[in-house]
Order: C-alpha cells, then sequence, then structure tokens
C-alpha cells in the first residue's frame, strides 16, 4: 500500500461504502505501530530476538506482539479491498484464488 492512503472518492464509497471504515483502520494501525516502535527503539534492532534471550523486555515484547498482529490485520484488509476491487470489475473471485 502506497503511503498515506489516498482516501476512497465518493463514487468509490457509493459503490463500496466500506472502504470509509477499511481506510480509518489502515491509518489507525500505521499510527499505532510507529508509536509503538517510537516508545520502545530497541524493536528496530536487529539483535532485538537475541537480547531478549538475556534481557527480557516485557513492554517490547508485548509491543512486538501487537505489531505482529497490525501486520497480519494489514494484510487481512489489504485482501479485502482487492476483493472488492475486483468484485466492482466484475470478476468473480474465490477464497481458494492465489491472490487470497
Amino acid at each position: 500500500m502506497s503511503w498515506p492512503p489516498l482516501i476512497p472518492a465518493p463514487d468509490q464509497l457509493a459503490e463500496t461504502p466500506e472502504l470509509a471504515a477499511l481506510h480509518i483502520l489502515d491509518v489507525a494501525l500505521v499510527a499505532t505501530s510507529n508509536a509503538l516502535i517510537a516508545a520502545n527503539v530497541e524493536l528496530q534492532s536487529d539483535d532485538f530476538v537475541r537480547e531478549l534471550a538475556t534481557h527480557p523486555a516485557v513492554e517490547a515484547c508485548l509491543a512486538d506482539a501487537v505489531i505482529a498482529h497490525v501486520d497480519a490485520l494489514q494484510l487481512a484488509l489489504a485482501r479485502y479491498r482487492d476483493y472488492l476491487h475486483h468484485r466492482a470489475r466484475g470478476r468473480c473471485v474465490s477464497l481458494a484464488s492465489p491472490a487470497f
């Protein structure tokens, strides 16, 4: 996804109104990840996992778990948007499709 994500146009929202909520959620997820990384700079370290073995940091571990869930949710949102895009163009798409 490009950043910042494009705000859905009125004609897109008329066709698929759920794009508005998806857009808001996308922005909130990026802000969440960025804030957690800013508060836990050790997450940016290449040695983060190795450092945890000797100096566990509860806050950083929890932040890392949240960020992992954010990443997964962003992927799910992208797939949903792709589905809506294909549906709007009259293409039948199955969840078994490699794109999903």
